[in-house]
């Protein structure tokens, strides 16, 4: 694929006994990238083969849901602004701050004060 190729969305599925997976991907010049991950209790298979179409579709779909929701958590987690302090620069730089870091930090606190006090 070349760098203008918009990237193609996939989906892996794994039908067992058991449960039902699906895999939800996104597949670009670089790779693929799992997005999101879903796994059911299988309905409707009996030893590898299908008892009831009908409960192996729900299961299939089910599976999927999960995976796209897990996706769209993921994405909607990744897009959000993290709130940060600016002050937080300095809670792990030494176990023992040091003078100059002291002052950096009481310079910046001054500054942060300045901007809420000016309104911006």
């Amino acid at each position: 694929m070349s760098s203008s190729t918009p990237p193609e969305i996939i989906v892996g599925l794994d039908l067992g006994s058991t449960k039902v997976s699906a895999v939800v991907g996104e597949v670009d010049s670089e790779g693929i990238t799992i997005l999101g991950v879903g796994n059911v209790p299988c309905r409707g298979l009996r030893k590898g083969v299908v008892a009831n179409i009908d409960q192996t579709v729900r299961s299939v779909r089910e599976a999927i849901e999960a995976a796209e929701t897990m996706a769209a958590d993921l994405r909607e987690r990744m897009n959000q602004d993290p709130v940060l302090d600016p002050m937080d620069l300095f809670a792990h730089v030494y176990a023992e701050p040091t003078p100059q870091l002291r002052e950096q930090q009481a310079q910046l606190q001054a500054e942060l004060h300045a901007e809420q006090e000016g309104g911006h």
